[in-house]
């Protein structure tokens, strides 16, 4: 009888375990409310009359779980490995044993999302995001004098974000980063200095603040390489919060800005600091790769 007993609680514990696993893995779904599938298209062209062996293509993927965002799903019509890093970045790496002359490939990619227009609680730590970086100069004598000449009940992010905004004219898009400093020094940018600055300052006040590239996305969409952005999130009363200088969103629209990198990664490392995509293998030079 006691055996029976034991068989029975444990069985009962069993299912119970069970359930509340499942439950803590839809956890997120039932918080970010917000469906979205977006698909996007990677060409390589071989431009040349040789051919290209053991190909190594590596893209970014929409970030797993940012405060408004969840990747539930990645698909791609071809196999790929999947790596992701401590900020839950993606990485999807594309192997191509090998490529003809003159011939184009197209890697077709689809991620199904979860939105959220309200800040979600997420474990990343916030003061990862607080130190100096290449671009981002929070510890320069002219970024922090910029904060200590504020009185000290302007110390507050909207004042940073409208700094930013004033003292930089938009600029049409650069193909190389500036960074905060530079940006100051010519008074205009594009969304990548905007951000720069915009991070500098609120982490040269103790705010943590991140980096992001993605894609403005209303509803469900096929992405373009003209929609890339940089924008930021900041952490203030203890939740994430979305900025852009650049088009003036301070704490909106953060609901279609599909974040495809939190900067500062371990993947910046692998994708050799490549914002978009890498490449490694034979003849790599030949190709041109295209988002379509």
């Amino acid at each position: 009888m006691k055996q029976a007993f034991t068989l029975i609680l444990f069985l009962f514990l069993a299912v119970t375990h069970a359930e509340t696993l499942k439950y803590i893995k839809r956890q997120p779904l039932t918080q970010y409310g917000l469906e979205k599938t977006v698909n996007y298209h990677w060409t390589l062209n071989n431009d040349s009359n040789r051919f290209l062996k053991n190909i190594e293509f590596t893209v970014y993927a929409p970030v797993k779980q940012t405060a408004f965002q969840y990747c539930e799903e990645l698909k791609a019509d071809r196999e790929f490995k999947l790596t992701t890093d401590s900020y839950q970045n993606q990485l999807m790496t594309f192997i191509l044993p090998r490529m003809a002359p003159f011939q184009k490939i197209t890697l077709r990619i689809s991620a199904k999302l979860m939105m959220a227009r309200n800040s979600q609680n997420i474990s990343l730590v916030p003061a990862q995001f607080l130190k100096p970086e290449q671009f981002i100069e929070a510890d320069s004598t002219e970024i922090i004098s910029i904060i200590s000449k504020l009185p000290q009940q302007q110390r507050t992010v909207e004042k940073y974000f409208s700094i930013t905004a004033s003292k930089l004219k938009n600029a049409d898009y650069q193909p190389k980063d500036q960074g905060a400093l530079k940006a100051l020094k010519l008074k205009s940018g594009d969304c990548s200095e905007h951000a720069y600055l915009f991070t500098a300052l609120c982490r040269a006040a103790s705010l943590p603040s991140q980096y992001l590239s993605g894609y403005y996305s209303i509803g469900n969409s096929h992405l373009k390489s003209k929609q890339f952005h940089n924008a930021n999130f900041f952490y203030e009363n203890r939740k994430w919060h979305f900025a852009d200088a650049f088009l003036k969103n301070f704490k909106q629209s953060q609901e279609n800005f599909i974040a495809f990198t939190i900067h500062g990664g371990k993947s910046e490392t692998l994708m050799e600091n490549n914002h978009r995509f890498h490449l490694k293998g034979e003849g790599i030079e030949n190709l041109k790769i295209l988002m379509k």
